[in-house]
């Protein structure tokens, strides 16, 4: 049976997850960030699939959440874009340093 309606608990406990989501972020734990991830997708993909013809109301609530996951997923690919560039550049010094271990 297909919901007409969110409530204010659903709404909360996706904020919060969002949150979560923010924090690992802000932590730099990424492995964590990416097992919260998948909890969030799980909890999404469960509530919209049984979610029929939304109130303006709770429409409204979907977009500022909708809104807030896309700034969340912005700041996580510069983390991973800074990431990838910070192991750029330690592979380089090693080796670097590999070279001039080997000269003397």
């Amino acid at each position: 049976m297909a919901l007409t309606q969110m409530s204010d608990s659903q709404f909360s406990q996706l904020e919060n997850q969002i949150e979560i989501l923010n924090a690992h972020l802000d932590q730099n734990n990424l492995d964590a960030f990416n097992a919260s991830f998948i909890e969030f997708d799980q909890e999404v993909r469960s509530l919209f699939g049984n979610i029929n013809n939304l109130s303006p109301e709770n429409i409204k609530r979907c977009e500022d959440i909708f809104s807030k996951f896309g700034a969340l997923l912005q700041r996580a690919e510069g983390q991973k874009k800074n990431l990838a560039k910070q192991i750029g550049v330690h592979l380089s010094n090693q080796k670097k340093l590999n070279v001039y271990k080997s000269i003397k």
